[in-house]
């Protein structure tokens, strides 16, 4: 059945007396207390709601009734807040119009009906009134619409006799909500904010957030480049194969170890050119536009696709035009779409402006004040989250430069151990690094060895140190990992470094869980216990104090506990830049759903270039490579699947499950590695995806 709404903003008779002055009100009744229909007459249906808030109701038969805030008034006129009571009882087809003897005679003279109802609102058992100037809206359906069709009051005497007087004509106003229960997001931000958790202080996602989120792509988001965050893997520079010594001195990066880190910038506020700007959003879902045509579910439809249009103009029909009727502003919605060249949404707006729906009442009296309104507003917003987004970059800026005072101090302190264990062998610093002045003439009583330590359950633990003592020069060095579990002397391309000859030294292996500690110690032979395996046992700060005591007549820079507090300050300092990347991936992803175009455009050309050749583009069915649809969620983790699409091989290697699951169903295919992929191609490239629907699901793995 069609659905057509004759829908009112006057006041059936079977409701309320309604009043511009205090005239007392009249109790509203169904029927006298002899009405021989009142076995057989239709049942009521009841709703409690708040009148402190915009509510809509649906009555079992889909009779829709939306109560606006304030439209309810005591019997001095004055709007009712807290709970309220609604009686409804629909009569909108044959049987129920003749079980309750609903004829439908106006003065003797017959009626063609199109639906009848009763409804009454209490409060605490008082009848209450409409307000006139905030009217109720009812929605009534019906196979049919005829354009003459009018509103009667019905009036029924005890003998249960109808008759219907007070024609009214219909009113086609639109009817507001509040606006604050409308959702002017685009599709599926909510839900990836929802995924995205925890994000910055919040572990579970909130309107507050997902706003203030979409808003901040008004101006672009907060940079981030590589160049500007700290290495945090430092370890001393002679057995880094990168060094470099200019000056006479090391460069900064020769202490860099491992991966540098790999902040992906977003593109620069000129870049960022927000399709639909989220600045006018956020301008109009706000209180001055209540009872407006924004303050609508009709335009929270039109808003999406308005979205899909990623044109400006298309948003400027409705929100500069108050006072049009709303099927006016969706031809023009539908023009601005076409010089855009999207015809789908284009037609869309056309099947809007076929319904000719009008206007809010009275909604388009402040309409040139508003328009003044929304500009001054969007540049105020606009001016705002600028200002916000330079207190979040120099945030950052502290932050950075904090970290590279950290990284500049623990430099010094691994040069000049470097420079003690050095110098004990009899090398001297020179402006192009070590030189070992040693003639060859008395035997070295040092040499270059393997040193390879296992801790078995590395696992279980954040993170891992493992030190090497050479008691007998009193040297202290920290091995280098890669996974956490192996440690390793020199670098990994040469295991070895410069260590005293057949030499007691001893292991210590600290680990740490949260608040925990975990500790194992062992001693080796140098040169001739290459190999070691640890195992973790848990411990206490006190008594690895007391392990480490031992050694507290070494120089500060060959002491455990020196190191420790450097290793504390690099950690929490990675820990902030693993986060910083996370948010850096969750706004580019936001950033393609917010501006769908961008995303089509970009994806598309990704897809293209880079999976088209092994994954089927209509994502659904299998080809060289599986079908892509579901690919992330069947991931579950972004960070997993992000690491898999750069360097599939690694992945595996390193033992995530899915992963592996991969493999195994796929071997011996081998997927290509793409490290060249940043945050944004990323972000672009599943998004598309994710845009496909498919048809066939079967098939997807």
């Amino acid at each position: 059945m069609l659905r057509f709404c004759l829908r009112t903003t006057l006041f059936l008779a079977f409701a309320f007396c309604c009043f511009q002055c205090k005239t007392p009100l009249t109790d509203t009744f169904k029927f006298h207390a002899g009405d021989p229909f009142i076995s057989s007459m239709v049942e009521s249906q009841f709703f409690e709601i708040n009148a402190d808030s915009g509510q809509v109701i649906e009555g079992a038969l889909g009779t829709r009734i939306v109560c606006p805030i304030g439209c309810f008034l005591d019997k001095n006129g004055k709007i009712i807040k807290g709970k309220i009571r609604i009686e409804l009882a629909e009569a909108l087809q044959n049987d129920a119009m003749v079980r309750s003897n609903l004829t439908t005679q106006s003065g003797g003279k017959p009626l063609e009906t199109g639906g009848m109802l009763y409804w009454n609102v209490t409060s605490n058992g008082t009848q209450v009134a409409i307000n006139p100037i905030i009217p109720v809206g009812i929605d009534i359906p019906t196979p049919y619409k005829q354009e003459d069709m009018q509103v009667y009051k019905g009036t029924r005497d005890p003998e249960g006799n109808m008759d219907w007087i007070d024609p009214q004509p219909i009113e086609k106003f639109i009817t507001p909500v509040d606006i604050f229960t409308l959702d002017f997001l685009p599709k599926g931000f909510l839900a990836e904010v929802e995924r995205s958790m925890p994000f910055g202080k919040y572990k579970t996602a909130t309107k507050e957030l997902a706003d203030s989120l979409y808003y901040s792509l008004s101006v672009g988001v907060l940079p981030v480049e590589s160049s500007e965050y700290t290495h945090t893997d430092l370890n001393e520079a002679y057995y880094n194969t990168q060094k470099k010594v200019v000056d006479g001195k090391y460069t900064d990066d020769s202490y860099d170890h491992g991966d540098k880190p790999k902040l992906q910038d977003l593109q620069s506020e000129g870049e960022l050119k927000p399709e639909i700007d989220p600045a006018m959003i956020m301008a109009i879902y706000s209180e001055p536009f209540q009872n407006t045509l924004i303050a609508t579910r009709e335009f929270e439809k039109r808003l999406q696709t308005v979205f899909k249009t990623c044109s400006n103009k298309a948003l400027e029909a409705y929100v500069n035009n108050l006072d049009q009727p709303l099927w006016q502003l969706d031809e023009m919605a539908a023009k601005a779409a076409e010089e855009k060249g999207e015809i789908e949404s284009a037609e869309q707006f056309k099947k809007y402006a076929a319904q000719k729906l009008t206007r809010v009442k009275n909604g388009g009296e402040r309409a040139n004040l508003l328009k003044k309104y929304l500009k001054e507003q969007v540049s105020a917003i606009k001016k705002e989250l600028a200002e916000k987004k330079q207190e979040l970059r120099n945030a950052l800026d502290k932050k950075n430069e904090s970290a590279r005072k950290v990284a500049t101090e623990y430099k010094a302190l691994l040069f000049k151990r470097e420079t003690y264990r050095m110098e004990t062998y009899g090398f001297e610093w020179s402006a192009t690094g070590w030189l070992n002045v040693d003639k060859g003439i008395i035997p070295k009583d040092w040499d270059a060895k393997p040193l390879e330590i296992l801790v078995d359950n590395s696992n279980e633990f954040d993170r891992v140190y493992t030190y090497v003592i050479y008691e007998s020069i009193n040297s202290l060095y920290r091995l280098n990992t890669d996974d956490n579990n192996r440690f390793y002397v020199g670098n990994e391309q040469d295991p070895r470094m410069l260590m005293p000859k057949k030499k007691t030294a001893a292991i210590i292996s600290i680990g740490y869980k949260n608040d925990q500690i975990a500790m194992a110690t062992s001693t080796i032979i140098t040169g001739e216990d290459t190999k070691a395996t640890l195992h973790l046992e848990l411990s206490d700060k006190a008594k690895m104090k007391a392990v480490l005591n031992q050694y507290n007549n070494y120089g500060k820079e060959n002491q455990i506990e020196q190191d420790l507090v450097f290793m504390e300050q690099l950690y929490v300092e990675k820990q902030r830049q693993i986060t910083l990347q996370k948010e850096v991936d969750v706004m580019y992803r936001l950033y393609y759903i917010a501006f769908p175009c961008a995303m089509l455009r970009e994806g598309s050309i990704l897809f293209d270039t880079k999976c088209g050749i092994c994954h089927n583009k209509n994502m659904c069915d299998k080809l060289t490579g599986p079908a892509l649809y579901t690919a992330r969620d069947s991931w579950k983790d972004d960070n997993g699947l992000y690491a898999f699409i750069r360097n599939s091989q690694k992945s595996i290697a390193d033992g995530h499950p899915r992963a592996v699951e991969q493999w195994n169903t796929w071997k011996p295919t081998l997927m290509p590695s793409f490290e060249q992929l940043n945050s944004k191609d990323m972000a672009a490239l599943l998004m598309y995806i994710g845009d496909h629907k498919c048809t066939n699901p079967i098939q997807i793995q």
